[in-house]
């Protein structure tokens, strides 16, 4: 059975068109990725990309927020947007009988936002009750702290949605200034996934962000970062907060990406934190009782990233649990993994992948997504592939080079104990 056919053209106006044609699946959907997310916000603006993504579904100059509603909800469709550090995106999705007029409103809620000034306080409420609630949530507080000393004046120090101080201040001139910077189809790349034929996806694209309708033009936000910088020096950091529990996050710089290294980091992550059988799971809660909640992430990101571990536990029980995963990090880039321990990571792994490829939303979602990072839409051809060619020596020189590096500690504990 040959694999999906994916073809690619480019606009004169600089939008790129990515179109993987699948057969059996009724429902179409696209991402239209743009190269800039909140990493190209200034400091005083920050959370403004944030806002803007939530008020494209919020009226616009042909229609309100409840005929958009209307109107999308009566030919069974779903249109979103939002951002990251690296990127933003608006997406849609419907059976695929409706997929071309579904576009079509996407199309008018990304060049036409009415940004009605009632809309705008609605949402900046939303977002300020939002970013105030994370206060409530201990990992968010301990990543948070974590983010900005390891990223210090990198953009990626600020969360995405920006800070109460910041969001407070955003007046409708700044969402459409910052739309007119935003919105430009220089670098955008449109992901599709349908049962549509390229040619019928084709003349729908033209029409709507063709460089008829949508004009080449140069934005200010097009630009490359700097990378960002590594830990000096290993520190640790304790807060006292209003938690019942403590919390830990150790962490170390890692590179992004597009570097070598990326996929055999995604492996060390899944054989260290990657479910109930890895290693941190197993021996940190299940047979030591040490925490609630244990685990590692290894975001992908551009400019640079950061190799986690986390846990959720007893006051008590820190300084030991500390030392314990300190003493499973160094046995992982002192031991190689056994292969069978590898080849159990490494079907995780790829079984976690095919999942997340069940529909069109999600395969349009994985198409885009590479390409907009650095790695481009075959890579998701090639994902597995490289995932089988990473050996036990891969992830040893891989967990040294990061692991025995310097690190960020975040210790939790509750403000009672100070009292």
């Amino acid at each position: 059975m040959k694999p999906p056919a994916i073809k690619e053209t480019k606009f004169s106006n600089g939008l790129t068109l990515i179109h993987l044609h699948t057969k059996s699946d009724p429902i179409s959907a696209c991402h239209l990725f743009f190269p800039n997310g909140t990493d190209r916000e200034s400091t005083p603006k920050a959370g403004v990309t944030t806002l803007m993504w939530s008020l494209l579904s919020k009226g616009t100059k042909n229609r309100s927020a409840q005929q958009i509603a209307e109107d999308i909800e009566s030919i069974g469709a779903a249109i979103g947007g939002g951002a990251t550090h690296d990127y933003s995106e608006i997406s849609c999705h419907a059976v695929s009988e409706y997929f071309l007029p579904a576009i079509e409103i996407m199309s008018e809620m990304l060049f036409k936002p009415a940004y009605v000034p009632s809309e705008v306080e609605k949402e900046k409420a939303a977002l300020l009750a939002g970013i105030r609630s994370k206060k409530e949530n201990i990992f968010t507080v301990a990543n948070e702290t974590f983010n900005t000393q390891l990223y210090g004046n990198h953009p990626y120090a600020r969360p995405p949605t920006g800070t109460v101080d910041t969001v407070s201040k955003l007046k409708t001139k700044d969402l459409l200034n910052w739309h007119r910077e935003m919105v430009v189809p220089q670098g955008a790349l449109l992901s599709v996934a349908s049962n549509l034929s390229f040619s019928e996806i084709k003349s729908q694209v033209e029409k709507l962000f063709g460089p008829s309708l949508w004009k080449k033009r140069q934005s200010k936000l097009i630009k490359k970062l700097k990378k960002t910088p590594s830990i000096k020096s290993s520190h640790s950091t304790r807060l006292l907060e209003k938690f019942e529990q403590a919390y830990l996050l150790l962490g170390y710089s890692a590179p992004g990406i597009t570097s070598k290294d990326y996929v055999p980091l995604k492996i060390l992550n899944a054989c260290l934190g990657g479910g109930m059988s890895a290693r941190l799971f197993q021996q940190l809660r299940e047979q030591e009782g040490l925490a609630y909640d244990v685990g590692a992430f290894y975001a992908s990101k551009k400019c640079g990233s950061a190799f986690v571990t986390y846990m959720g536990l007893q006051p008590a029980k820190l300084e030991e649990a500390k030392s314990r995963i300190l003493k499973i990090l160094k046995e992982v880039s002192s031991t190689p993994v056994s292969k069978q321990e590898l080849t159990e990571t490494k079907n995780y792994i790829k079984g976690t992948f095919l999942m997340d490829h069940q529909t069109n939303s999600q395969r349009s979602h994985y198409l885009g997504w590479w390409k907009i990072l650095g790695l481009g839409q075959d890579f998701d051809k090639r994902y597995i592939s490289l995932v089988d060619k990473v050996s036990p020596k891969d992830i040893q020189r891989v967990a040294k080079k990061v692991l025995r590096g310097k690190s960020i500690t975040i210790e939790i504990y509750p403000e009672k104990l100070a009292k």
